[in-house]
């Protein structure tokens, strides 16, 4: 649960602001949600969706809505079967994993309401040291008598896919339910589960990753699966990450900077960056001509044209009416690790294979016809249409302003962010108004979007995100003027 939260629950009413799908009536109302609706409940502390349901931790309790035992349009209050109370859950498409203040996990199934108390997992082998002599050496076979003790670790977090769920325990340690993992001694702080993959941040901001990759949203530079033990993340050697998010197939991350990094699958915009024209095509289910296909295409790459050009410290862009040479010395912390670090360079090099490999343009890359790049001079860099993002790759906003990110979620197809002057943006499919505009008025958005808040809401503080399935939450610091 977010920190903020945390510090704020009890001393502030907390309101929740949701918008997207409602086919089953999981947003409280039965009609459809084009913009962010005020949730009726106080003080909401967090809330997770599914396709078909939500759940909602607030003052009145853990609450679900939408589609339970088979019947929508639903609202029920859940008590945990066991001893103590709901500290955190986790939805997919067939169940909801619970953790209570004791550290139980439990399982509830909407579908047939019934629940399923999950084994103690949790119970690792300690090691104690006997008595020794301080003056042995410590691999001496009189160091001591070795005694090991089974002690239960306490489950603070739980996050389900459709083919993975995991858990983490309050010393760190990280279960793929309900086998732990071996990360040699690395203490975890947050996880995250995709569909088929997962991501996991440690205490010293280091990204672990393992899964499906056939969409790159492993972020290790291919498009393979990656088996136990997780994987570190080598882009962000030399950064500190201090938020993960994982969608359907793709990722994010927030460095303690401020910047924003996404990697994986592109199909929809989710990433932030410019659809190949195949999608462009699949995702505009209403009719549009071929030459309107072309205009907004050429409009999605000139935009990422515009905010390389700001990320370049030397940029030479031939054009009809001869050479344009711009330097651009941003202060902006994104643009020093891509231009300046080894890690930066591997990850263009990596990309570069990556689309020669596909045979097609995938990807930002640089397109200056020689066979590496050098990145102190990354001159004539172009954009090109991105399917897939097999590293992470930092996120500029339109018009090229600097900002600062505080907080980020993902659906399924759609991510969105929280920025420092509490502005909400977001990117990806709006099929069902998860981005808070209706669908009518923009079905994708293949940039950083700013997304318009209620009037009654700008009076009040967002402090977090949360997004799921075909939805978006806003929660936020209320005046209370419901």
């Amino acid at each position: 649960m977010n920190e903020q939260l945390h510090r704020h629950k009890g001393l502030d009413i907390m309101d929740m602001y949701c918008c997207g799908f409602n086919g089953f009536g999981q947003l409280g109302t039965s009609s459809p949600c084009s913009d962010f609706t005020w949730f009726q409940f106080q003080n909401v502390t967090d809330v997770m969706f599914s396709f078909s349901s939500a759940v909602i931790f607030s003052g009145d309790g853990v609450l679900i809505s939408g589609l339970v035992g088979e019947k929508d349009n639903q609202l029920r209050k859940l008590e945990p079967p066991g001893k103590g109370k709901f500290l955190q859950a986790s939805c997919s498409s067939r169940q909801v994993l619970f953790v209570t203040v004791e550290g139980e996990c439990w399982q509830y199934l909407p579908r047939t309401e019934s629940w399923k108390k999950l084994p103690d997992f949790s119970t690792v082998e300690n090691e104690e040291v006997g008595p020794r002599d301080d003056s042995l050496p410590k691999n001496t076979s009189d160091y001591g008598v070795l005694e090991f003790k089974k002690v239960p670790n306490q489950i603070i977090k739980v996050s389900c896919g459709d083919v993975l769920s995991i858990a983490l325990d309050a010393f760190g340690r990280v279960y793929s339910i309900p086998s732990p993992l071996d990360l040699d001694r690395v203490k975890v702080v947050d996880v995250a589960c995709g569909f088929e993959h997962c991501v996991l941040l440690d205490e010293a901001g280091v990204v672990y990753t393992w899964g499906s990759g056939t969409r790159g949203q492993l972020g290790h530079g291919e498009t393979e699966f990656q088996d136990l033990p997780p994987r570190k993340v080598e882009t962000f050697c030399g950064l500190k990450v201090i938020k993960i998010s994982a969608g359907g197939w793709h990722s994010a991350a927030v460095t303690e900077m401020g910047d924003l990094y996404t990697w994986g699958w592109n199909n929809i915009g989710q990433l932030g960056f410019p659809m190949t024209k195949s999608n462009l095509r699949s995702a505009n289910q209403y009719k549009k001509t071929s030459e309107e296909i072309d205009k907004e295409y050429a409009m999605s790459l000139q935009h990422v044209s515009n905010q390389l050009a700001h990320k370049t410290v030397h940029s030479n862009v031939e054009g009809e009416e001869g050479t344009l040479t711009e330097v651009s010395e941003r202060k902006s912390k994104r643009t020093k690790h891509s231009l300046s670090s080894d890690v930066s360079e591997s990850s263009v090099e990596n990309l570069k294979c990556l689309l020669e490999s596909r045979g097609d343009n995938s990807a930002i890359i640089a397109s200056d016809g020689e066979s590496s790049v050098d990145r102190e001079d990354c001159s004539s860099r172009t954009a090109v249409s991105v399917a897939v993002l097999s590293e992470p790759w930092p996120v500029d906003f339109p018009l090229g302003i600097d900002v600062n990110v505080v907080d980020v979620s993902c659906g399924n197809r759609h991510t969105v962010v929280l920025l420092d002057d509490g502005s909400v943006w977001g990117c990806g499919w709006n099929a069902y108004n998860q981005l808070g505009r209706p669908s009518h008025t923009l079905l994708y958005s293949s940039q950083m979007t700013k997304i318009p808040l209620p009037c009654d809401m700008k009076i009040n503080t967002p402090v977090s995100v949360r997004c799921g399935a075909w939805n978006t939450a806003i929660l936020v610091m209320s005046q209370d003027i419901h």
